[in-house]
C-alpha cells in the first residue's frame, strides 16, 4: 500500500481523485492469504484503516523500524564512523 504523495503535486490534480475505493479496510483481511504481508511506508492518512495494525499480517511498523536502522547504518558508512560504534559495543561486553 501508498498513498498519493500530494505534497509534491504542485498543480494540485490529486486533489480531484476519488481514492475511496482504494482504503484498505478490517474487512478486506479475510481475503488475504495467511502468509500475506502488508508493506506501507508510512506515514498514512485514509488509506489503511488503523484496526488493520493489530493483524500479524501489517508489518508496516517493522518495516519504518527496518528502514531505520539502515538509514543509519548508511550514515555510519558514508561519514566512516562506524568504528566508533564497534568500540561502543566493545567496551559493553568487556
Amino acid at each position: 500500500m501508498t498513498r498519493i504523495q500530494d505534497e509534491w503535486d504542485r498543480a494540485h490534480e490529486s486533489r480531484v481523485i476519488d481514492t475511496s475505493q482504494f482504503h484498505f479496510k478490517a474487512k478486506h483481511l479475510k481475503i488475504l492469504k495467511s502468509d500475506a504481508v502488508l508493506l506501507h511506508p508510512l506515514p498514512r492518512r485514509k488509506e489503511i484503516a488503523v484496526d488493520v495494525d493489530s493483524d500479524p499480517r501489517a508489518v508496516y511498523w517493522r518495516q519504518v523500524r527496518n528502514g531505520m536502522w539502515v538509514r543509519a547504518a548508511l550514515m555510519l558508512t558514508i561519514f566512516d564512523r562506524g568504528g566508533e560504534i564497534d568500540r561502543y559495543y566493545e567496551d559493553l561486553v568487556s
